[in-house]
């Protein structure tokens, strides 16, 4: 994965966007050590009277982003680019949201996307109809105006990928095989939905 040299993101909450967030969760993170399960642990332990949290090692954001709904201002820090966007997209966002033209325009055919995804990694991760659908997303992506769209479509993408391939499997080259297990599918049906789907979801 791309890296991205440190960048410091801060954002107060926006209480009036909590409705919203409440209603509309995003999927769990389903990595390897994320402290999703942990987060209301880490708040009570943490002093009551801190009104700045640094997330030096933000990741999916999902501690940082807790902080965040209890109003405190969040200093967020990771060395990946896609935890960058993810960061940008949730902690220092303040109230900017995909609108239903942007989630049609992400989804459109791009006649000019290149071909990267589908090429190198068809029948590796995805089925080549998979494949040849990030690769349009991705290059829609880039014709976004708005940087917080720009990061709130990789992030939710990303999600939609991790509910697609379970606990972050790309390393272990297992995702086809794992979307054909019967047992695995029984347990997480997400494994055979469409991305388009899932990120839709």
């Amino acid at each position: 994965m791309k890296t991205q040299a440190p960048v410091i993101q801060e954002s107060i909450f926006d209480p009036t966007i909590w409705d919203s967030i409440k209603t509309y969760r995003l999927p769990q993170t389903q990595y390897l050590g994320s402290k999703e399960r942990l987060v209301e642990w880490i708040y009570e332990k943490s002093p009551k009277n801190i009104t700045t949290f640094l997330d030096a090692f933000s990741g999916t954001s999902v501690v940082g982003f807790y902080f965040k709904t209890k109003n405190k201002k969040i200093i967020s820090n990771d060395f990946l680019q896609f935890n960058y966007h993810i960061a940008k997209a949730l902690i220092e966002n303040k109230s900017t949201k995909l609108n239903e033209a942007d989630i049609s325009f992400l989804l459109e055919n791009n006649s000019r996307a290149d071909t990267f995804i589908e090429d190198t990694f068809t029948n590796v991760f995805f089925e080549k109809d998979q494949a040849a659908f990030l690769d349009q997303f991705r290059s829609n992506v880039d014709l976004l105006h708005d940087e917080y769209k720009k990061s709130l479509s990789l992030t939710i993408m990303n999600r939609a990928l991790t509910r697609k391939i379970l606990l972050g499997h790309f390393a272990h080259l297992s995702a086809l095989r794992y979307s054909k297990d019967s047992d695995r599918v029984r347990r997480n049906p997400s494994i055979t939905r469409t991305l388009k789907d899932l990120f839709l979801d």
